[in-house]
């Protein structure tokens, strides 16, 4: 089973090299809530969205790189 990522943990729904970054700021039960990370400066009180945490992976090492 796959665990929950934690709060402020950087996600992607994809593996491509311009996908796009999100920070979790919640988890309950399945469900991960969610901000865009290219954002946070500009916009620092976004509207969580709500996602299952089975589509959010951990940034691959590539996307990493591009931080």
């Amino acid at each position: 089973m796959k665990t929950a990522p934690k709060i402020n943990s950087l996600v992607v729904f994809n593996h491509e090299p311009d996908a796009a970054v999100f920070r979790v700021k919640e988890v309950r039960g399945t469900m991960i809530g969610v901000v865009d990370r290219s954002l946070e400066d500009w916009i620092p009180n976004q509207a969580v969205q709500w996602i299952d945490r089975s589509l959010a992976h951990p940034l691959s090492i590539g996307q990493l790189a591009r931080l």
